[in-house]
């Protein structure tokens, strides 16, 4: 159902309403016959309000859950090549022992 010229100025006159303000409004069902909608547009534009903030916080907690997985991901990485380099070292510390005792018997 679409807004009447009233319902739309009151929109816009609590789009620059702070939080606080529009919490009261939205709870105020006062005499007059348009204060039920009053309090539902108040509560539509704080409800609003607080879905943007989370959005932004969920896309901040995305992103960081992005960058902690990079992170996992490249110490995993430097893992595997510092076991690669061990197993290479243990390589070299067999051959350099098989070559002490082949030098030793001679």
């Amino acid at each position: 159902m679409p807004l009447t010229s009233n319902e739309q100025q009151w929109l816009k006159e609590y789009e620059s309403k702070s939080d606080v303000e529009l919490a009261l409004l939205s709870v105020y069902t006062g005499p007059g016959i348009d204060s039920p909608n009053r309090a539902a547009l108040a509560k539509y534009v704080l409800d609003r309000r607080n879905a943007e903030i989370r959005d932004g916080r969920e896309e901040r907690t995305l992103q960081q859950a992005e960058r902690a997985l990079k992170i996992s991901e490249e110490a995993k990485n430097a893992a595997v090549k510092q076991a690669r380099w061990a197993v290479w070292a243990s390589v070299i510390a067999v051959v350099a022992v098989i070559v002490s005792v082949v030098g030793g018997l001679k």
